[in-house]
């Protein structure tokens, strides 16, 4: 009799996230230079390569280990879930007050309204797949 297959567990690289942080800041530096606002290009880099060292200086603070995308357990992971869906809730909720605050000039709304359709596709996905896998 053979045993079912397990998958093996994915432990991302601890250069993973601040990888990305130097990835993105580049890009926002270059697009902001581009822009004609290289000073705010400057800016964010900084901001996010402080925050990429933060994670890789953080050592084995849980916290951070979350904030870097290796949860310790299924509790951290679930605070990160709800952190997520707080993220997402406070999003949202900007994204509809400035598409109201948009309409009520006699705007269209965009790109509020824009964020808001995404948001709530995105929701309606999830439910649905989360639904189907039940």
């Amino acid at each position: 009799m053979t045993r079912p297959k397990q998958r093996p567990e994915r432990r991302s690289s601890r250069w993973a996230v601040p990888g990305v942080c130097a990835g993105f800041g580049t890009l926002m530096l270059a697009t902001s230079w581009i822009g004609g606002h290289p000073g705010q290009g400057v800016w964010m880099l900084a901001v996010l390569l402080g925050y990429g060292a933060l994670l890789l200086l953080g050592g084995r603070n849980e916290i951070v280990a979350v904030l870097a995308g290796r949860p310790r357990d299924e509790r951290w992971q679930l605070f990160d879930l709800r952190a997520v869906a707080l993220a997402g809730v406070a999003v949202l909720l900007v994204a509809l007050g400035g598409a109201f605050y948009e309409l009520a000039l006699g705007r269209s709304g965009m790109p509020y309204t824009l964020l808001c359709a995404v948001g709530g596709a995105a929701y309606l996905a999830g439910v649905i797949a989360q639904g189907w896998r039940a």
